[in-house]
């Protein structure tokens, strides 16, 4: 699988519309935009990055909430599910492949999978066959300024469940919380590069007037 950078540039270089960002058919279901979400995620600085308060103080409500051992917040890049936030989970990241929020970016609202171990779309899946011994995953997909699903907010049990109404609308609107987040990051970033862009400019101004002022200064003195 690409990286996140070689993913984005194959987008950039094909058109983001059609490209798959894979060097093999991927193991997992993607967005038929994946190239243009891939451009999103990119865009959005967020990969990588170290724990920021805002998110963790989101995947500690809905654990706490929705009494959950585990929740997350997830990033898909095109080899790796790499977290945002993690609270109940000691690892930051897994392979995309095992990704259950691969299925919930395909989707607007909260999937649900109240099983694991006979849902035929994870029975498979290492986290739940394996050590983790996950069971229940429900997930709400986490959104940029441009509407681009970067990831979800999810919570995970070891046992199988279900959730009522009151706490899918709880997730759902822990889910915005990071949406909103994630789009004030973007707000500010975007003023911090008009305010340093039009400081250079004007500075820019401010030497080339003094140039020319030097210059005719110089001139008259002749």
């Amino acid at each position: 699988l690409l990286t996140l950078r070689e993913a984005v540039e194959a987008a950039v270089r094909g058109g983001t519309e059609q490209t798959v960002p894979f060097e093999t058919p991927a193991s997992f279901p993607f967005p038929a935009n994946e190239g243009q979400r891939l451009l999103a995620l990119e865009r959005s600085g967020l990969v990588d990055t170290p724990p920021e308060d805002s998110f963790d103080r989101l995947t500690w409500l809905a654990a706490r909430s929705l009494d959950a051992p585990v929740a997350l917040l997830t990033l898909l890049t095109p080899s790796r599910q790499w977290f945002k936030s993690h609270y109940g989970l000691e690892i930051a990241e897994t392979p995309r492949s095992w990704a259950f929020c691969n299925h919930t970016i395909l989707q607007k609202g909260i999937m649900v999978a109240e099983n694991l171990a006979i849902d035929e779309r994870f029975a498979e899946n290492p986290a739940v066959i394996g050590e983790l011994g996950f069971r229940f995953y429900a997930g709400c997909p986490v959104v940029d300024p441009d509407g681009f699903t970067l990831g979800s907010l999810c919570v995970i049990d070891t046992r199988p469940r279900t959730l009522d109404d009151t706490q899918k609308q709880i997730l759902a609107n822990l889910a915005a919380l990071a949406s909103d987040e994630i789009k004030l990051r973007a707000t500010d970033r975007q003023l911090r590069w008009t305010l340093e862009h039009s400081s250079a400019k004007a500075e820019r101004g401010i030497l080339g007037a003094l140039g020319h002022g030097g210059f005719v200064e110089n001139t008259k003195s002749r």
